[in-house]
């Protein structure tokens, strides 16, 4: 996983950890007082990701896709690839 290994986070934006104020926190992260942010602009703006033998998955916009993923992962979603 780019986003899990720190040598290569920085290749697509990197990751830091944000914490939120409490008005925030209530309105707009589920009542948690921290949460994930990319940390930086990706280094390439389209990201193509190896799911397998002949599969592929291509994400044009590096970051919204980083974004999104982050999101999921604090929602408990599957983790990032």
């Amino acid at each position: 996983s780019l986003l899990r290994n720190p040598d290569l986070a920085g290749l697509v934006g990197g990751v830091k950890s944000v914490t939120l104020g409490d008005r925030w926190a209530q309105e707009g992260n589920a009542g948690r007082k921290e949460r994930l942010e990319r940390a930086g602009a990706p280094a390439f703006d389209t990201v193509v990701e190896v799911l397998g033998h002949n599969r592929w998955r291509v994400h044009r916009c590096t970051a919204s896709s980083v974004d999104h993923m982050l999101r999921s992962v604090m929602d408990g979603a599957a983790g990032l690839a």
